[in-house]
């Protein structure tokens, strides 16, 4: 009796292993495909943050460019305005865009950041590269925001009322002078200067936000390539 007995508690507890095994088995399983759903979505959130960086980057690298020409063409109005040379027949290239208060008006594309940050950073799993792509969104790009901003404030409040007082503005075309006075005179040239100063800024952020941009686009491309799971 007492080895029947013997025998059954060992089966028993036999079949308790087995399924507790099983259990295990199962949860493992369980685990490594929801780990591997998590790795796909993740790779998923990945792409499509890239694609809005490249959109970013592309529309940026124009911007920049405008600036690079703005600014050489203020720093050659500066020269002539020192010089007390100016000649509207020679210089009046120098004038246009004046009257623009926007060289390429920058639409941040987002969607996929903001949606990372409403469902939490953890849905990316370096925790260096999503220290970077916060970086690029809260503070780069912030920031060049923010210098066209600045930039819109001071044409509005200060550049076109000069403008529209001493100057004619034709739809089309460069911003003529009524007088030499109009452009040889010091509140003038404090408007130039200050223009230049503020182009160049924003075209150094600008810069280098493309550089930092640049870094993270091959960052999130090795990541995508470490845990793209087929």
């Amino acid at each position: 009796m007492e080895n029947k007995t013997g025998k059954y508690f060992k089966y028993a507890i036999g079949e308790i292993v087995l399924v507790v095994i099983g259990i295990l088995i199962a949860l493992q399983i369980n685990n490594w495909n929801e780990n591997k759903k998590s790795r796909r979505f993740e790779v998923k959130i990945l792409k499509e943050l890239r694609n809005d960086l490249k959109s970013n980057y592309l529309e940026l690298a124009e911007i920049r460019e405008n600036y690079e020409v703005l600014i050489i063409k203020s720093d050659s109005l500066i020269d002539v305005l020192k010089n007390q040379n100016f000649d509207l027949t020679i210089h009046s290239n120098l004038l246009r865009g004046l009257d623009y208060g926007n060289f390429g008006v920058y639409n941040v594309s987002s969607t996929t950041y903001k949606f990372i940050e409403s469902k939490g950073f953890e849905l990316l799993t370096n925790d260096s590269l999503r220290i970077s792509i916060s970086d690029i969104y809260e503070r780069r790009i912030f920031n060049i925001v923010n210098n066209h901003k600045r930039y819109r404030s001071f044409y509005e409040e200060e550049t076109r009322p000069y403008l529209s007082s001493r100057f004619l503005l034709p739809k089309f075309g460069v911003p003529i002078p009524l007088n030499k006075a109009s452009v040889e005179n010091q509140t003038f040239k404090n408007l130039v200067n200050r223009r230049s100063r503020l182009l160049e800024v924003t075209k150094r952020n600008t810069q280098g936000c493309l550089d930092d941009m640049d870094i993270l686009i091959q960052r999130i491309d090795q990541e995508i390539m470490k845990n793209d799971i087929k």
